[in-house]
């Protein structure tokens, strides 16, 4: 699974869908940011990611977990991945 793809596909659908701006450019952002610092997409580097931003405020980190639910949800429900993934993650 080429996960720069998925992301795009993710986020194309979000403005497809007319999601507010500010909701989609930050779920860019944050999915940028994973992409640029990790060459693997898997539990282990999404809970890393998690687990480098928890210096953030208590919103920004919830919202940080739940952009990374939203995005497993899309991939789980486009056949890209499998339901393990949410357990191994515990969000």
């Amino acid at each position: 699974m080429n996960i720069e793809t998925a992301i795009t596909g993710y986020i194309q659908s979000l403005q497809m869908m007319d999601y507010p701006a500010e909701l989609v450019n930050r779920r860019h952002f944050t999915f940028q940011r994973f992409l640029n610092a990790y060459d693997d997409f898997d539990s282990s580097s999404l809970r890393n990611f998690i687990e480098d931003n928890s210096f953030l405020s208590r919103e920004y980190f919830i919202l940080l977990k739940l952009d990374i639910f939203c995005l497993l949800r899309y991939l789980e429900q486009q056949g890209l991945i499998g339901t393990e993934v949410f357990r191994e993650l515990e969000l």
